[in-house]
């Protein structure tokens, strides 16, 4: 994962703005599981949540981010209030925004996760290295 690495070393410094946008392109379970991200962040619990999706990943179409699994994963996340979360989830709030993000970034060309632009450029699938030279290179340094 290079996002821990991209934070540390241009978002921290203010070097680079990090912005997460939605991609749900794996089919209701990927679409529930950005929901809870946005539900998590009604509350200030995003980047808990996003990260505690991202642990407990466990393949695709096979229930890892069923509803059930999801209430569980939710109650780990230290500080959020689940009962609000599950209501955000039962009235799915979010799910405009999320199919509206996944459309957008399919118009824009991305194919996959995780995809970055770095100064417009598209890069998927990138390592940290080949984003820190990009960025480097978009800085000017």
């Amino acid at each position: 994962m290079v996002e821990p690495q991209l934070v540390r070393d241009f978002v921290s410094t203010g070097q680079v703005l990090f912005e997460y946008r939605d991609y749900a392109f794996l089919g209701d379970e990927s679409r529930e599981a950005s929901e809870a991200a946005m539900c998590a962040n009604d509350q200030g619990f995003f980047w808990e949540m996003h990260d505690a999706l991202y642990h407990n990943q466990a393949g695709e179409h096979n229930g890892a981010f069923a509803r059930s699994r999801l209430d569980r994963i939710a109650a780990t996340v230290t500080g959020l209030d689940t009962d609000q979360w599950g209501e955000c989830m039962d009235d799915n709030t979010f799910k405009d925004e999320v199919e509206d993000a996944t459309e957008a970034a399919a118009a824009n060309g991305v194919q996959g996760t995780p995809s970055f632009v770095v100064n417009g450029e598209l890069m998927f699938g990138a390592s940290y290295e080949e984003l820190s030279e990009a960025i480097q290179q978009a800085l000017g340094s």
